[in-house]
């Protein structure tokens, strides 16, 4: 089983990676201001996800209706809320739904959205 920093690691790849199943190409086909609407005056989007509820290992972004039947089966989805500041060009997660977590996939989901905002936001 992965460490709490391996899990971060590899979920931060996928967070900044614009090739198929990661969260930057994922946010290419998203509008802003929708469904995810808005904070502090800047508009948000939202980003599907497909997680391992055991351990918070992030395997793939992308909206249900495009992941694979097998992936939805064996995963549990989840949303990051993404504020997009225009004037600063600058993202940051600043939410995220998935279904009840244990402690330790929440810790993992936590800690890679705060390594993602160090870096990016």
């Amino acid at each position: 089983m992965e460490n709490l920093e391996e899990l971060v690691k590899h979920n931060l790849e996928l967070m900044r990676s614009n090739e198929d199943g990661g969260m930057a190409k994922c946010l290419l086909g998203e509008s802003i201001g929708g469904n995810a609407g808005s904070y502090n005056g800047n508009p948000c989007a939202g980003a599907n996800f497909f997680c391992d509820l055991n351990s918070g290992k992030i395997m793939i972004f992308g909206n249900p209706q495009d992941v694979d039947e097998e992936i939805r089966d064996k995963y549990s989805q989840g949303i990051l809320r993404i504020m997009v500041d225009l004037k600063g060009r600058r993202c940051s997660i600043i939410d995220h739904y998935t279904a009840p977590l244990s402690e330790m996939t929440r810790k993992v989901l936590v800690e890679s959205i705060r390594a993602y905002n160090e870096i990016v936001g």
